[in-house]
């Protein structure tokens, strides 16, 4: 038997599935009824979580799930206005379609009108990405097995989750708890 893991996200990993170049394929969102209809079944083996991450030198550490969005969709548009510094928020985050804009787009109400300086189509990507921007920056979603990985000590992390508050630290038991 041979396994390849292949972290080209959820749309890759589906199609592989369906073209039959691949007998498993990886997904970070549930399989669409279009998906589903063409024969293809899932089996849930993990969950994620989503994490939002900022700059190092951001001073804001703490957002509710309604500020994210806000600052998503461009009605928040400056630090000052959630208690940092003045400047421009920049949003950087993953390619509409991906398991990981999905899942974001899911828990703060915001599908299809996120409105990003930078869409990339890396985990990994974005990371580099808000790392690199000068502050004031970035807030991208960005996978929670990513974000727990030290990124060269750049970036700080925070726990997006279905509650109110981003205070939590991403550990695997907050995220199999939701707390």
């Amino acid at each position: 038997m041979s396994v390849t893991y292949d972290p080209t996200g959820s749309g890759a990993g589906i199609e592989a599935a369906s073209n039959g170049s691949a007998d498993i394929g990886l997904a970070s969102r549930a399989l669409k009824d279009e998906e589903k209809a063409d024969g293809l079944t899932e089996t849930v083996i993990a969950l994620d979580g989503i994490a939002v991450i900022v700059n190092a030198g951001s001073k804001v550490e703490d957002l509710s799930v309604e500020q994210i969005a806000k600052i998503f969709t461009g009605e928040i548009t400056d630090w000052s206005e959630v208690g940092g510094e003045a400047g421009k928020i920049s949003c950087i985050g993953r390619e509409a379609g991906s398991g990981t804009r999905d899942g974001f787009e899911s828990i703060t109400g915001t599908k299809d009108s996120c409105k990003l300086d930078q869409e990339l189509t890396s985990t990994g990507g974005v990371i580099e990405a808000v790392a690199a921007t000068p502050m004031p920056s970035a807030m991208p979603p960005s996978p929670l097995w990513r974000a727990r990985t030290p990124s060269r000590g750049d970036g700080r992390r925070r726990r997006l989750h279905r509650g109110d508050r981003l205070s939590t630290a991403a550990t695997p038991s907050s995220v199999r708890s939701s707390s």
